[in-house]
C-alpha cells in the first residue's frame, strides 16, 4: 500500500511541475492594471516636481514611498502574472518616480542626473503609452 502511494506521488509530482499556470489576470484587467500605474506615476510626477521646486524633502521622501509603495503592488512573478509583461514599461515609469523624488530630497537632482532623469521619463512614458495603445500580446507566451 505504501509502495502504490509514494508511486501514485512520484506520476502526479512531474505532471503538476509541468502544467501551465494560468495567468492571474485577463488581458483586460492587465490593461487596466497599467492605464491606472501610468496616470498614477504622472500625477505623482507632477507632484514631486512641484515638491522639488519648493525643496520640501519631508514630502518628497513620503512621494518616494508612495512610489514604492505603488511598484511593490505591480507582481512580478513571471509565470503567474504574465498578462502584464507588455506593461513593464509603466511600471518603469513609476520607477522613474520614485527615484526623482529620492533624488530630489537628497539634493542631488541636477545637472547630468536631471538630464538623464528626464530623458528616462520621456523614453518610458512614451513607450508605456505605446504599449497601452497596442500592447504585444506575445510577451506574455514566455
Amino acid at each position: 500500500m505504501k509502495k502504490s502511494i509514494i508511486l501514485a506521488i512520484a506520476l502526479l509530482v512531474p505532471a503538476l511541475a509541468s502544467a501551465e499556470i494560468e495567468s492571474v489576470y485577463t488581458d483586460s484587467e492587465a490593461a487596466s492594471m497599467a492605464k491606472g500605474l501610468f496616470q498614477a506615476a504622472k500625477d505623482l510626477r507632477n507632484e514631486v516636481t512641484e515638491l522639488c521646486v519648493a525643496r520640501a524633502v519631508p514630502k518628497l521622501h513620503q512621494a518616494a514611498k508612495q512610489a514604492d509603495a505603488a511598484i511593490e503592488q505591480w507582481p512580478d512573478d513571471h509565470l503567474k502574472y504574465r498578462a502584464l509583461f507588455p506593461y513593464g514599461d509603466c511600471r518603469q515609469a513609476m520607477i522613474d518616480v520614485q527615484a526623482y523624488a529620492t533624488t530630489c530630497a537628497v539634493g542631488g537632482y541636477k545637472g547630468e542626473a536631471a538630464t538623464y532623469d528626464q530623458r528616462r521619463w520621456q523614453e518610458d512614458i512614451a513607450a508605456c503609452e505605446a504599449a497601452i495603445a497596442n500592447p504585444d500580446l506575445s510577451l506574455k507566451d514566455f
